[in-house]
C-alpha cells in the first residue's frame, strides 16, 4: 500500500470525481496522511485515496497528486496525526522523459497486430489521432505505438510515414491569454470576436484567463481554438446571447419538421418565438409540456446556448448557482455565460475530443448534430490562425 502526506499549506480537498469542478466530500488539513487505493492515475493527475478522520469516520474520493507527497507506510496510528509528527518526505524522483508523441497525418491509419499490411487490423485511427511511439519495429518503416481507445490503451504497429511529430509539452495558458501584455491580448481577441470586443475590458480578460486555466481549456492552443470557435458559432459570431426563435413557417418545417403535423400548423406558429420555443422544446431536456412554458423559460442562452431545464439545473449545480431558478442571468452576465460555457465543455469531456482535432465530434457533443458545421470549420481556421493548434 502507498501512503501520502498532504503538502498544501491550506489543506487539500477530497472530491467525488477526479476533477477540480467535482463536488467536495471533505477537506484535509496540511500534514494529514492518506492511503492510495489503486495504482491508476485518474484523469491524468488524480489519485483515488482513503482518508481516516477518526475511528468511525473515513472518506474515499479523489485528490490531485500535486499536493500529495509519498511517505513510508505509517504505523497503526490514524492517518489524521498532526503535521509536526510527520517526517519530511524523501525528495521526489526525477521526472520521466517526455513521451514521443505523434499525430496521424493521413485521412485514416490502421493499427495492426504485427508490422505488416497482411496483419490483422486492431483499429482505424482517424486524422489527428495522437499516438505514442514505443519503439522502432524490426520491419522497415513500421513503429510500435500506443493510443487511447475510449478508456483503454491499445498497442500495435503502424506505418511511420503517416505519423508526424508534435511537441510533447503542451503550450502554457500564458501563450493564449498572457495578461502581462494586455494590448496584444486585446488585439488577438478583437480579431476573433469582432464588435463584441467593445464589451470587453481587462477584468473580463482576467476572467477568461482564469476560467480557461481552471478547466484546462488553455492547456494547449488546439483546445482553446476549438473552444472559441464553438462559442463564436453558437453566439452568432458573438452578436447575441439568446437563441433566435423567430422562424418563418418554411424555417419551422425545415428545422423542426417533426414538431408540426403539417405546413398549415407550422404557419400558425410562425414569427412567434415564445410559442415556437414552448412547442419544439416541450417534453425534452427536462422540460414540461407545451403549456408549462419551460421551452421558452429554458431556451438557449449564453455563449454555448445552454438549453433545457435539466441542463440549467445540472450546470447550475456544478458552478454553485441557481440557474434553474434564474435562467436569464446566463444571457445577462457575460462572466457567468463564460463560466457556464466552460463548465458545459468540461462536463462533455470536450478537452479530450478537441485534442484529437475532431471538429465533427466536438460539434455533435455540443449541438447534438452537425448544424452549422461549415461555419464552425471556418471559425476554427480563424481561431487557429490567431492562437495556433
Amino acid at each position: 500500500m502507498e501512503y501520502f502526506k498532504v503538502t498544501a499549506k491550506s489543506g487539500l480537498k477530497i472530491r467525488e470525481l477526479p476533477t477540480s469542478s467535482s463536488r467536495v466530500l471533505e477537506a484535509m488539513p496540511s500534514g494529514m496522511r492518506v492511503r492510495r487505493l489503486d495504482k491508476k492515475l485518474w484523469n491524468g493527475d488524480w489519485y483515488k485515496i482513503f482518508a481516516e478522520f477518526s475511528d468511525t469516520y473515513h472518506v474515499e474520493g479523489y485528490s490531485h497528486r500535486k499536493f500529495l507527497a509519498p511517505i513510508d507506510e505509517p504505523s497503526s496510528e490514524l492517518a489524521h496525526i498532526h503535521p509536526e509528527e510527520v517526517a519530511p518526505p524523501p525528495p521526489p524522483p526525477p521526472p520521466p522523459p517526455p513521451p514521443d508523441i505523434y499525430r496521424v497525418n493521413a485521412s485514416s491509419l490502421r493499427m495492426r497486430e504485427e508490422p505488416s499490411t497482411n496483419s490483422p487490423i486492431l483499429m482505424d485511427m482517424p486524422h489527428g489521432t495522437l499516438v505514442t511511439k514505443i519503439e522502432d519495429s524490426s520491419a522497415l518503416g513500421w513503429w510500435k505505438i500506443s493510443t487511447k481507445a475510449g478508456n483503454m490503451v491499445e498497442e500495435g504497429y503502424a506505418a511511420s510515414q503517416y505519423l508526424v511529430s508534435i511537441d510533447p509539452q503542451p503550450a502554457q495558458t500564458t501563450r493564449l491569454t498572457d495578461l502581462t501584455n494586455i494590448g496584444e491580448v486585446i488585439k488577438r481577441v478583437q480579431r476573433f470576436v469582432g464588435d463584441y470586443a467593445d464589451a470587453l475590458n481587462e477584468d473580463m480578460l482576467l476572467v477568461l484567463n482564469q476560467v480557461v486555466a481552471h478547466y484546462e481549456i488553455g492547456a494547449n492552443p488546439r483546445r482553446f481554438s476549438h473552444f472559441m470557435a464553438q462559442l463564436a458559432h453558437e453566439s452568432a459570431h458573438f452578436s447575441t446571447m439568446e437563441e433566435n426563435l423567430n422562424y418563418s413557417a418554411e424555417g419551422l418545417m425545415k428545422i423542426f419538421r417533426s414538431k408540426f403535423r403539417d405546413a398549415e400548423e407550422a404557419a400558425s406558429y410562425a414569427r412567434q418565438p415564445e410559442r415556437i420555443a414552448n412547442r419544439v422544446y416541450a417534453n425534452r431536456i427536462g422540460n414540461g409540456d407545451e403549456a408549462s412554458g419551460d421551452g421558452w423559460r429554458y431556451r438557449g442562452r449564453g455563449f454555448i446556448q445552454l438549453t433545457g431545464r435539466a441542463n440549467y439545473r445540472f450546470i447550475g449545480q456544478r458552478i454553485g448557482m441557481d440557474l434553474e431558478g434564474n435562467p436569464d442571468v446566463v444571457a445577462a452576465d457575460p462572466v457567468i455565460a463564460l463560466q457556464v460555457a466552460a463548465n458545459y465543455w468540461d462536463s462533455r469531456n470536450l478537452n479530450t475530443v478537441a485534442d484529437t482535432d475532431d471538429i465533427y465530434k466536438v460539434t455533435r457533443l455540443i449541438n447534438g448534430g452537425l448544424n452549422g458545421i461549415d461555419d464552425r470549420i471556418k471559425l476554427l481556421g480563424v481561431a487557429k490562425s490567431i492562437w495556433g493548434g
